[in-house]
């Protein structure tokens, strides 16, 4: 684990020390990877994503059944 983190540069070090991990954890690299997942992507905001999924602007004079393709 001393190579990869070595490797990784000083700052994934960082954000690799601010993960909250177990002893056990920090020694599997499948979790050392999700950590890094997280990271980087994050959570999905999901009360945003239904709102941009649901919205729709009616141009003017388009009927209500027609849908964009």
């Amino acid at each position: 684990m001393a190579l990869f983190l070595y490797s990784i540069g000083p700052e994934a070090v960082e954000i690799y020390n601010s993960f909250d991990l177990s002893e056990e954890n920090r020694k599997k690299p499948s979790e050392i990877i999700k950590g890094f997942d997280n990271f980087a992507i994050g959570e999905t905001n999901e009360t945003y994503e239904r709102y941009v999924f649901n919205s729709r602007d009616q141009k003017e004079g388009e009927a209500i059944d027609v849908g964009e393709h």
